[in-house]
């Protein structure tokens, strides 16, 4: 990722290396430069956020939080939810939040803390992309918009990897457009680095460093700096220094799954989608037991068990993907125009910024790269057997440059005709509150949606609290049967997926596995058949009390004690 002092200096006038200024006036003129007061801003905003909004921690973030633990704890690389080694999970966000919770002592507030940080971060090389597309101003435009976008401040609060990937990926394409144009080794390096430590959050970041690489060879073909045979070179440094970040992982997974395999997640996801096209139902496939309550479904088996049954061939994948089409398409195209992402409005500023002017030949270039995101992040959900805005994410830088662009156009536009219609008038300050009234209007429609998610985010209190009263003796002693991960997290218990099946299967299943509690939620009912049963009556087992009973969104929980006798 470009440092702040080098992404800072594109912005400003350059430092020439024989009059170096001395620390304190280098700190003045950082100070003086717009871009460090976007990301302070930035940061600030999501520190504000997470201290007022922050609730219990999601399913995922869960997981990789107790991956963390696991590995301070001596656990090995294992996670909360599926027995046997975490398989799906790549180990750079679980191993920085370990590295980081053993100085805080908190995993929650540490993978929380390195969202903010990284999310503050993504104003960088957004801004970098930007200024090497158009201009500084836009630059600066793109960089504000990502450090006040309400869905990138909401996901910037959650322990999720997004935002650090998303600062990754992003930075690994900044370095792509720096590379077009100067095409120094370091550069290439740099590049190869911010890419191999992305494939280590989330593993399709190799196909983006395939299409930065294809991407680079059509810039040089376009700019004719740099010989053929030097860019063969630096592209290979680029692609080397990827491999040497990546290898470990692909190599210990192999290991553990018995083939060459890049990453885990697909196969997993894959066989959910499969026995959910079925027939299935959704909870069945994912957390189904047979009669006698052994594990039948995807998720509560281990993983390698599910990556090793796995076997689709080219024609089974071909087969998915054309199945899966129609989804994605239709998904794809809700997501663009998106009130999470900026509704209308944000998605009307993105086609001006793509279209509203013609592209010079290196334009075209950059324009290639950031429609590549699009395309990339639409191939990704083939392979994902839901949908969630998350899975977009990626689209926001990319809509944050072109609709700064799209509003210096619409400001032009704005100009030109206010000056035809009204030649007395200030045209121009007119003409940029159109463009504001566009950005206000998508960070309008933004806010709504967050704003609920963030209110759901607060209420999740409860869940922590309930999840904190029940904390054993010892880590992981307790055994807790839910349909979540998030009480069993803050219990600091092992967690066992309430299962899908009939109900003396059920009985049979938690007597099994010495289950001390177990957690039900009204809207479990409608997925698992004898939820109701129990809520209304009781756990029809010999020392199942309820203990407590709590709210959450309109929905009751219910905490359930299995003494055992």
């Amino acid at each position: 990722m470009p440092s702040v002092s080098h992404v800072v200096a594109e912005g400003g006038q350059r430092i020439s290396n024989r009059q170096r200024p001395s620390p304190l006036s280098a700190l003045v003129q950082l100070i003086r430069q717009p871009l460090f007061w976007l990301v302070l801003g930035a940061l600030v905003l999501r520190c504000l956020v997470l201290l007022l909004w922050t609730g219990a921690i999601d399913g995922e973030g869960a997981e990789y939080a107790r991956i963390a633990q696991n590995l301070l704890w001596g656990r090995g690389y294992s996670g909360i939810a599926e027995p046997g080694k975490q398989l799906f999970f790549p180990p750079l966000f679980p191993f920085a939040i370990a590295g980081l919770g053993w100085i805080l002592r908190d995993m929650e507030l540490a993978a929380r803390s390195i969202s903010v940080v990284m999310g503050a971060v993504l104003v960088l090389p957004t801004y970098s992309a930007a200024r090497r597309m158009f201009d500084h101003r836009i630059g600066l435009l793109a960089g504000a918009i990502v450090a006040g976008h309400p869905y990138l401040v909401y996901m910037s609060i959650r322990a999720n990897c997004e935002m650090t990937y998303l600062t990754l990926l992003m930075s690994g394409i900044a370095l792509t457009f720096v590379t077009i144009s100067s095409g120094s080794y370091r550069t290439f390096a740099l590049a190869g680095t911010s890419f191999g430590l992305a494939a280590l959050v989330r593993p399709e970041a190799l196909a983006y460093l395939v299409v930065s690489a294809l991407v680079i060879v059509l810039g040089s073909l376009v700019n004719g700096v740099t010989p053929h045979a030097a860019l063969a070179r630096r592209i290979g440094l680029m692609l080397g220094v990827f491999a040497l970040i990546s290898a470990p992982y692909t190599a210990w997974l192999s290991i553990q799954t018995g083939a060459l395999r890049l990453e885990g997640k697909s196969a997993l996801n894959l066989a959910t989608d499969r026995r959910i096209a079925a027939g299935e139902p959704p909870y069945a496939a994912e957390f189904g037991i047979d009669k006698s309550g052994r594990e039948r479904g995807v998720w509560n088996q281990p993983n390698l068990v599910t990556i090793q049954q796995s076997s689709s061939g080219v024609l089974g994948l071909v087969r998915h993907l054309r199945l899966k089409a129609r989804t994605v398409i239709f998904n794809m195209s809700q997501a663009m125009v998106s009130n999470t992402f900026g509704g209308p409005a944000m998605f009307l500023l993105v086609v001006l910024g793509i279209l509203a002017a013609p592209w010079s030949r290196l334009q075209a270039v950059f324009h290639t790269q950031l429609l590549s995101v699009v395309g990339l992040t639409a191939l990704g959900t083939f392979f994902i057997y839901y949908t969630a805005d998350r899975f977009y994410v990626a689209l926001i830088p990319a809509y944050a440059i072109w609709a700064a662009n799209g509003c210096r156009r619409l400001t032009e536009w704005s100009t030109g005709t206010l000056r035809a219609l009204a030649p007395g008038l200030s045209s121009r300050r007119y003409a940029r509150l159109v463009a504001i009234g566009a950005l206000g209007i998508s960070a309008l429609s933004s806010a709504v949606p967050t704003r609920d998610g963030l209110i759901t985010e607060h209420d999740t209190q409860s869940l922590k609290a309930i999840g904190e009263s029940l904390r054993g003796p010892s880590p992981g002693a307790l055994r807790i049967l839910a349909s979540q991960t998030v009480v069993p997290f803050h219990a600091e218990a092992t967690h066992f997926w309430l299962p899908y099946g009939n109900e003396q299967a059920a009985l049979n299943y938690v007597q099994q596995r010495q289950i001390d509690v177990v957690v039900l939620r009204t809207h479990d009912a409608n997925a698992i058949p004898y939820v109701g049963h129990w809520i209304q009556d009781g756990i029809p087992l010999p020392g199942a009390k309820l203990v407590q009973v709590g709210s959450l969104d309109g929905d009751s929980v219910y905490v359930y004690r299995i003494l055992r006798l």
